[in-house]
Order: C-alpha cells, then sequence, then structure tokens
C-alpha cells in the first residue's frame, strides 16, 4: 500500500498487525470508501468511535482495511489497484467542480463516464449533471 501516491499510513509499522489505518492526501475517507463498495470492497471510513485519536493525529477520519489469513497478495494488489483507480476517478471530480471544460481531460473516456457518474452519484456538485456541465445560478 505504501506505493500509493499520496498515501499516510498511521500506526507504528513495527507492530504487525492485520489492520490498516490510511488518508489519501486530498481524498476524503468516506469518499474512498463509497468508492471502493461500488468496486466491490469493503473498508471501514469515520473516526473510529475513536475522536481523541483523531484530535490527536489532527485529522476528522480515516480509512481502515482491515485483512486476515486467508487474504492473499492479490487481494492487495486488487485493493492498491482500486485505490489508485479512486484517486483518478476523484481528481477529475475535482476538475468538473473547478469548471475546466471537459475536453481539457485526455485520457480514458470510461474513467471520465465513471468520474460524471461518481459526481453525480455523489451529488458533490450541483454542477454537474448527466454529462453536461453547467454554470452555477
Amino acid at each position: 500500500m505504501k506505493s500509493i501516491n499520496g498515501i499516510n499510513i498511521y500506526g507504528d509499522p513495527k507492530v504487525k498487525t492485520p489492520i490498516v489505518s490510511f488518508n489519501i492526501d486530498g481524498v476524503h475517507s468516506l469518499d474512498l470508501a463509497h468508492f471502493l463498495d461500488y468496486e466491490g470492497i469493503t473498508i471501514r471510513s469515520g473516526h473510529h468511535c475513536c475522536q481523541p485519536l483523531m484530535s490527536a493525529l489532527n485529522i476528522s477520519s480515516c480509512a481502515r482495511a482491515s485483512f486476515y489469513f486467508y487474504n492473499n497478495k492479490d487481494e492487495v494488489d486488487f485493493l492498491v489497484d482500486k485505490i489508485n483507480k479512486a484517486i483518478k476517478v476523484i481528481e477529475i471530480v475535482i476538475i468538473i467542480n473547478g469548471h475546466n471544460i471537459l475536453g481539457s481531460i485526455e485520457g480514458d473516456e470510461n474513467l471520465l463516464m465513471l468520474a460524471g457518474w461518481w459526481s453525480v452519484f455523489h451529488q458533490s456538485t450541483e454542477n454537474f449533471i448527466i454529462g453536461k456541465l453547467i454554470e452555477p445560478t
């Protein structure tokens, strides 16, 4: 998971546990959890009933992935791949929210369609409606 750009993993790496708490720069943990759920992966997000720890870490929430003896490297790689996909989609949604023209986004058309769907589904913008960028009122 350390290969993920912008990841902040919390905890002492010398203490080995199957639970990894983390945040991604620029990505809210709830957005990540919703996106991964759409991809068939369940993680936990929020303050995990430990607000004093969140305050001490100066964060409002984090994501948490839990592993067990039956998980294998392929599943961890799948999680990392989907987190990287989530980062790309959420970055595109931010560009959409920033009112950049859609033609300036280069890359996979399916990823752009997913970003549009995500923007509408998550209701993170009032300015992106069914694939059409409109000016705010």
